[in-house]
Order: C-alpha cells, then sequence, then structure tokens
C-alpha cells in the first residue's frame, strides 16, 4: 500500500507541474481562472477508477490464497509498474497537441475568430490575389482546411473529446468551405478528391437527397463562373454501385459465343434451356448451343502459330472486358467530366432526366420550387459569355424530363435569350403551349423568341392560332407578302374601330400587335414623319431618337439623348450607341465618337455571341449593323482628312482629297442587299448624304484655301458630293420600287433639290416612270412627265430607254399607234437596247392576240346574224 501511495504522490507531481518561474524568482500565473486542462482531469479520474479496481482484485486474492504472499507481491509490483507506464502514456496522449484551437490558452483563437480567420483568407484567394495563386499557398491554405474538416483524431479515442471539437469542425466546413467552395475549386486532384469525400459523407445517399443537395442545397455562388454541374455530376454518380458488373442492357443484342463456356456443347442441355427461358429473373435464355465439331477427316485442321496467337490475344481481351466492374467504366468517366465541361454537359443532360423519373411525384412537386430558384440566381449572369453554361445545362435536362416540371414562361425566355438557349427554351415554351393552351404567357414569351430570332413565318402561325380577330388575320398574311401599304390601312382600321369600343374579344396584347405592325409599316414605307409623331404622341424615346435623325433634326437629337448612360432611362443598345456617334460627328466631335463607336463595337459582339450557332435569320440584322459600324469609322476617317487639309499650312492637300474620293467610290460599290428591307436602305444611304453634303461644303473651301487643287484633273470634292447624294436618292427610290411601293419611291425622288448631273437626272426620270407604271392611276402622270422633259442632254441610249418607257405609257393608255411609234424611235435612237427589242417584239404579240380576238368576235357575230 506504501507503493500505491508513493505512485499516487508521483502521478500528482507529474499532472500537476510547478508553475514556471520568470526572471527574478517570481512565479508564472496559472492558466486562465486557475482550471485545469479537461485531457489531464480525464486522465486522473481514469487513474482512480483503475486503482480502485486494483485494490478490490488484491483483497480477493488474498483471500482466497494466503500462502503465496511472496509471489503475489512480486506480481502486485509488476502490476503497478505496467499501470503507472500506461497511466504514463495515457497522460501523454491527452496532452498531444490537437489540431483544434484550445479556447483557454493564451494567444488561441475561439472557434468564432477561427471560423472568420480562415474566411478572411479563403476570400483572399477568390480575389485572384499574386500571393495567393502559388501552389505552396493553396497546399497551406487547403491542407490546414481539411484537417479541421476531417480531423477523427486519435486522441478522441482514448481521451475525453473537447467540448468544442464537434462545433469547431461544422463550423469550418459549413461556413468556409461550403461557402467559399476552395476544395472542389482546385487543380490538385487528391486535395479534391479528399474535400469531395467530406460533401461525400455529409450529403444523403439517396438520388432525392444528392438532387437536392444540387438544386437547393447548396449556394453555388463561389463557383458561378465555372460549370459547376460537374461537382453535382460527381456526387449523382458517385452513389452507383461500383461493385456491380458491367452488362448489357436487356433489348441489346446478343450473338453465340464463339468460345464454349462449359465443355464442347456449351454445357446446357435442353431442359435447362427451357427452364431459364420461363423463368423471368434469369434473363432470358442462353444463347443456342453451337453446332457439334465435325471429327475424323471432316474434322478442321489445327490453326497455325499466329492464329492461335491472334485468338488468345482476344479471348484474353473478352475475359478481361467480362471481368470489369462498374467503377472500371464510371471512375474514367467522372474523371474526365471533373476537367472537361463539354463532357460534363452531356452527362448532366443523359442522367438527369434518368434521376428525375426514379424520384417519386412527392419528391419531384418538393424539388419544382427549388429548381425555379436556381434558374433565378443571378450569379449565372458571370457565365453568360461561357459555352457551354450551366443554364444550357439545366434547361436541357429539365426539356428532356418526363413528367416535365413546370417552369415560369417568363424565366424561360429570360434564360433562353441570355444564355445562348434559344431552341431549348423554344421547345420548352412549345411543349407549355400544348399542355397549358390557355396561359397567354406561354403565348406571348414564344412569340417574343420567334421575334427576335427573325422567325417571322413561324410567328405568323403562331398568332394565326391565337387570334381572335380577322384584321390580324388578314393584316398578318399582308405583311408576310410584302404589302405594307394594305397592311398599314387594315391595321390603322382596326385601330380606330378600337379606339371607338367597336372591336371585342380582342385581346391587349393583340391590340399592341396591331400597333407594332402598324409601326412596322410606316417605317417600311419610308415614312418617318409619321413615325416621330406617333413617338411624341406615346413619349417613346427610342423611336423619336430614330426618326429624329433621319429627318436632320441634330437639336432634338441632343435633347433626347441622356447625358450618361447611368442617367439613361433607354436601354444602352448598339443602336442608341451608334445614334450618339451620328450626334457627336455631326458636332464634331471626334474623340467623343470614336469612344462611342468602341462600346456599340462591343455591345455588338456580345448579341453576336449569344446568338444561336444555326440559323442565318437572326445574324442578318446584326451584319447590317457591322456595316453602318464600318461607315461611321470611314465617315470618322473623312471628318479627319478635311479638317487637317483646311489647314492653310498642309503641305499635300491632294492626299487627303485622294483618300476622300476613295472613301467615296467604295461606298459606291458596298450596298445594301437587294433583298434588304427599305428602313436598312435607308439608314446607309441618308446618313451617307449627309456626308455628302459636308464633303460638298468643304470642297468648295478646300479650293479657296489651296487654289493648286482645281489644276488637278477630275471632278472636284463638292461636285463628288452632289454627285454621289444624287445617287444615294435615286438608290433608296429603286430599292423602295423594286418591293411594290410606287408611293414611296415617288416620294422619295421628290427630295431631289439643285442642278444634278445628266446621269443622275436620267435616273431619277426613269425610277419615276418605273414607279408611276406600278403604280393604278398614275399613267397620265408618268406619261406627262416623260413628255415634259427636255431629251436634248442626254445621250442616245438614255433616250431610246425613256422612248421605250413611253411607248408604255401609250399602250396602257390605249394609244396603240403612239406605242408603236415611241417603241420604233426607241430602236432607232439605240440598236443595241436589248429592252426595246424585247418590249417592242411583247407589244407586237399582245397587239396580234388582241386584234385576233377582235376579228373572232366580228366572225361570230356575223355569223349569229346570218343565222
Amino acid at each position: 500500500m506504501e507503493t500505491d501511495a508513493k505512485g499516487e504522490e508521483a502521478e500528482k507531481e507529474e499532472e500537476e507541474p510547478s508553475p514556471p518561474k520568470t526572471r527574478g524568482g517570481k512565479e508564472r500565473p496559472g492558466p486562465r481562472g486557475g482550471k485545469e486542462r479537461p485531457g489531464a482531469e480525464a486522465a486522473r479520474e481514469k487513474a482512480a477508477a483503475e486503482k480502485a479496481a486494483r485494490d478490490k482484485d488484491e483483497d480477493d486474492a488474498e483471500a482466497k490464497d494466503g500462502t503465496n504472499d511472496s509471489e503475489d507481491g512480486a506480481n502486485d509490483v509488476q502490476k503497478e509498474k505496467d499501470v503507472e507506464a500506461k497511466e504514463a502514456k495515457d497522460s501523454k496522449e491527452s496532452k498531444t497537441a490537437s489540431p483544434f484551437p484550445e479556447p483557454n490558452r493564451p494567444g488561441s483563437l475561439s472557434v468564432k475568430e477561427t471560423v472568420l480567420f480562415l474566411s478572411k483568407l479563403a476570400h483572399l484567394t477568390r480575389l485572384g490575389r499574386e500571393v495567393t495563386q502559388t501552389t505552396e499557398w493553396e497546399e497551406k491554405l487547403l491542407g490546414t482546411l481539411h484537417s479541421l474538416c476531417a480531423f477523427g483524431g486519435h486522441a478522441e479515442a482514448h481521451s475525453t473529446p473537447d467540448p468544442s471539437t464537434p462545433t469547431l469542425r461544422q463550423e469550418v466546413f459549413q461556413k468556409v468551405e461550403r461557402n467559399h467552395l476552395l476544395g472542389l475549386r482546385t487543380r490538385h486532384p487528391e486535395l479534391r478528391k479528399k474535400f469531395f469525400a467530406l460533401y461525400h459523407g455529409a450529403v444523403g445517399q439517396s438520388l432525392f437527397h444528392r438532387l437536392q443537395f444540387v438544386l437547393a442545397g447548396q449556394e453555388w455562388d463561389a463557383m458561378a463562373d465555372t460549370f459547376w454541374l460537374k461537382q453535382g455530376l460527381d456526387l449523382i454518380l458517385s452513389t452507383l454501385a461500383e461493385d456491380e458488373k458491367v452488362t448489357l442492357a436487356p433489348n441489346s443484342a446478343r450473338v453465340p459465343s464463339l468460345l464454349p463456356e462449359r465443355g464442347d456443347d456449351g454445357g446446357v442441355d435442353d431442359a435447362e434451356r427451357r427452364a431459364l427461358a420461363s423463368d423471368p429473373k434469369s434473363g432470358g435464355p442462353p444463347p443456342p448451343r453451337p453446332p457439334p465439331r465435325p471429327t475424323g477427316r471432316d474434322a478442321p485442321k489445327r490453326p497455325n502459330e499466329k492464329t492461335k496467337a491472334m485468338l488468345d490475344r482476344h479471348a484474353a481481351f473478352v475475359h478481361g472486358v467480362a471481368s470489369l466492374r462498374v467503377a472500371n467504366l464510371v471512375g474514367p468517366l467522372r474523371e474526365v467530366a471533373t476537367r472537361n465541361a463539354h463532357v460534363a454537359y452531356y452527362l448532366w443532360v443523359l442522367v438527369f432526366p434518368i434521376v428525375w423519373a426514379t424520384l417519386r411525384r412527392e419528391e419531384q412537386m418538393q424539388l419544382a420550387k427549388p429548381m425555379i430558384a436556381l434558374l433565378s440566381k443571378e450569379y449565372h449572369q458571370r457565365q453568360a459569355a461561357v459555352r457551354p453554361n450551366v443554364v444550357q445545362a439545366l434547361l436541357e435536362g429539365i426539356s428532356l424530363s418526363q413528367p416535365q416540371p413546370k417552369i415560369p414562361s417568363e424565366l424561360i425566355k429570360f434564360l433562353g435569350k441570355t444564355y445562348n438557349a434559344w431552341h431549348i427554351a423554344i421547345a420548352l415554351l412549345e411543349n407549355h403551349v400544348v399542355r397549358y393552351p390557355q396561359e397567354a404567357r406561354c403565348f406571348d414569351a414564344l412569340a417574343e423568341l420567334y421575334r427576335l430570332l427573325g422567325e417571322q413565318d413561324v410567328l405568323v402561325g403562331l398568332w394565326r392560332q391565337r387570334c381572335n380577330s380577322e384584321v390580324t388575320r388578314v393584316g398578318l398574311a399582308l405583311t408576310q407578302h410584302g404589302h405594307w401599304q394594305e397592311a398599314q390601312d387594315v391595321f390603322f382600321r382596326g385601330m380606330q374601330r378600337a379606339s371607338a369600343g367597336q372591336v371585342t374579344g380582342v385581346t391587349k396584347t393583340e391590340l399592341c400587335l396591331w400597333e407594332t405592325n402598324w409601326l412596322e409599316s410606316a417605317k417600311q414605307l419610308n415614312q418617318w414623319e409619321l413615325v416621330s409623331d406617333f413617338a411624341r404622341s406615346v413619349d417613346h424615346t427610342e423611336l423619336q431618337l430614330h426618326s429624329s435623325w433621319r429627318q436632320n433634326d441634330w437639336q432634338g437629337v441632343k435633347d433626347l439623348l441622356p447625358t450618361s448612360a447611368s442617367t439613361s432611362e433607354v436601354e444602352e443598345t448598339p443602336e442608341l450607341y451608334v445614334i450618339r456617334v451620328y450626334t457627336a460627328l455631326n458636332s464634331g466631335r471626334v474623340a467623343e465618337a470614336e469612344q462611342c463607336w468602341k462600346q456599340a463595337v462591343k455591345l455588338l459582339l456580345d448579341r453576336w455571341w449569344r446568338l444561336p450557332e444555326l440559323g442565318a435569320a437572326a445574324h442578318v440584322p446584326s451584319l447590317h449593323s457591322f456595316q453602318v459600324l464600318v461607315e461611321l469609322q470611314e465617315s470618322t476617317r473623312v471628318l479627319v482628312e478635311l479638317s487637317n487639309a483646311q489647314r492653310p499650312q498642309h503641305q499635300n492637300p491632294g492626299h487627303c482629297r485622294t483618300l476622300i474620293q476613295d472613301v467615296m467610290e467604295t461606298w459606291r460599290l458596298r450596298t445594301p442587299n437587294k433583298w434588304d428591307p427599305v428602313p436598312w436602305w435607308n439608314e446607309v444611304l441618308t446618313w451617307r448624304g449627309y456626308m455628302y453634303n459636308i464633303i460638298a461644303g468643304a470642297g468648295k473651301s478646300l479650293t479657296e484655301i489651296h487654289p493648286q487643287l482645281l489644276h488637278h484633273g477630275g471632278h472636284q470634292l463638292d461636285q463628288l458630293g452632289l454627285r454621289d447624294r444624287a445617287w444615294g436618292i435615286n438608290k433608296l427610290a429603286s430599292a423602295a420600287r423594286r418591293r411594290g411601293m410606287g408611293e414611296t419611291a415617288v416620294a422619295i425622288l421628290a427630295k431631289q433639290q439643285g442642278h444634278i448631273e445628266v446621269q443622275e437626272a436620267f435616273s431619277k426620270l426613269r425610277e419615276q416612270s418605273k414607279a408611276c407604271l406600278e403604280m393604278e392611276g398614275e399613267t397620265i402622270t408618268g406619261l406627262n412627265a416623260l413628255e415634259t422633259t427636255s431629251l436634248d442632254f442626254f445621250h442616245a441610249h438614255h433616250k431610246a430607254e425613256l422612248f421605250r418607257l413611253k411607248g408604255q405609257f401609250q399602250e396602257r393608255a390605249g394609244d396603240g399607234d403612239g406605242a408603236h411609234a415611241s417603241y420604233a424611235t426607241a430602236l432607232s435612237l439605240c440598236k443595241q437596247l436589248s429592252k426595246a427589242w424585247i418590249s417592242w417584239g411583247e407589244f407586237c404579240g399582245r397587239q396580234g392576240r388582241r386584234s385576233a380576238a377582235v376579228a373572232e368576235g366580228q366572225r361570230r357575230a356575223a355569223a349569229a346574224a346570218a343565222a
């Protein structure tokens, strides 16, 4: 017993060390509050319990056997030594350093402070600072983070754990790792596997819990700039039974084995084959038995060494494939998916409908709202320019799922046009239109996507299914075939009746369609004054801007344009920045024009990138906008050259004139396509006309500043400006006439002012005559215009063309002899004019058929009279 007392005193001396002394012999104060460490207290309690048990055992042993006192005493001494060693070991382990901070130790961090400190480091890493992008930083930070999140600790198995340890582990994992996702973002495979194991253990093993964690449980803001669905895909694929064999699907084609599996006859008799065929769990009958091998003389010869080696290799390959497990296939696929966004995209689209079909109806309904909330997250914007992106994968997975969850139509429309998921969104909305025909929101969203993609025919078909008024059907049919004047009249009458309250059963959306198409008809008919009046009446700023600059109302444009984009009530589109460039160039602010031009190019490239890869109709408006931007850049260059040439000290004004002439010649060769709409022609040629006026005005001042330019050959800049301005008006009128808009063409030609060259005067007269020929009731007007025009200044082939047109007017007026004489005059002036020959031949044919018809009528009348 003396030994036990000495052992207890030794334990107390070990467990309660004397306070350390500081300099000067003074003792240092103990821990905060005088409390002992929890590990030391637990070790002392454990030692006391073991001592009590040992004393009891010793008393029992003395009572049973009193003859072996000396031997028992030796055993007791040995036991006491073993107990002391064990207690010392436990005390040492209890004092082993833990990765968790000890809140009572001086200088240590509390749980809250530890979490805050790690969060600051994680945020600094996400900012991408140079010091945080090294391998050493990442390994140390992630290593510490993982040790705190995954500490299972050897000390916990032998001693009472710190009460704050579970709280710290949970806080670090929830508030640091799950908020910043550093472990899943790392490029180091081993570190990522360790962190993925944490998520794998923290999420339930069922497919519902995994999908719920991906869609609602985890906030993916920290990985929003990457294709983070690959992490969710990895969580779902990790639930597969990886130890199962890879087998073919039940509906796969199977052929008999080339090698017998059990003996020569396959080891399966007919009775067993029938039993297997009748058993539904057997997977069907085995392959048919191969025919018996021939023997004797008919037996096949043994294969040579090369053939045998080849068959052996093939057999080894077949056996190797047969032993594959699910892990052998899915494991590499998961690794590739974590590194390749395209593979992860297609795997998600393939797996999500399968997982969704396995869920119960209640589980599907429980995930519907979190799915809508996930699609509405703002952080997806960081992936808007990435292909493929998360929104595309989510929408396509939803579109292939059955039953399909219902997503709000407005959300689908926004996601489709923002994240380049046009056709996926259209497929979803078309399904919604069929499933929910009474919801107008689905129709409106689908119609908007069709309009943005330029699918006018499909848009008309959609409206013909849902419209309630005959005005809509007739007006859309007219616009679809390019009869803009008639369509404008139809829509205008419908709007008048609606304003008077004479229309019933028409929705507000359909009334807006009438107004939109009436405005589009006015633009196509070049009625920008009418558009401007309407825009002012409804206070539509964007329409006022587009109509004002086309009418040279630059002061009105300056008043309407906001001073900055931050205070603008109008959406900052490429078209708005183009108008800013127009205004800046008109005011001579070249530097400001260049800045706005760069911003317009950027926005236009962003719009182009958001368009679908397939389909040309959606890209055509952007191509036209690019042409406008190119011409604005050339206009800036022309203005700079004119400004430089107008300085008296300029050394080479002739070079500036040559550069300007080159630009003007390029503009003549580069016109919009013949099939492009009239508003596009109007935009290009109207701005050119403004530039031609500037060139013509500056050309006169150039000749005054630099008289030597008069001695250069060719036209002067003022003459070129006036000539090309007249040419632009004639081209615009021609574009309108080719689309059957004769009145519009005549109205455009009426803008020709001042003296113009002979060539352009001829073009004007020819376009005016052709427009009158296509208009009803304008025959006399066109004929009078030709007869009152002096032809002395025109060339012979110009006179011949005008006489040919005069003959067509005379024929339409019923003057056959006059038309014959005009055609003959045209051919006598220019025998090489092929159109005159064709027109004269067609005229003669019509005259012959008309004479024959008259003679036949007279003969029948005479026969009837004789009868």
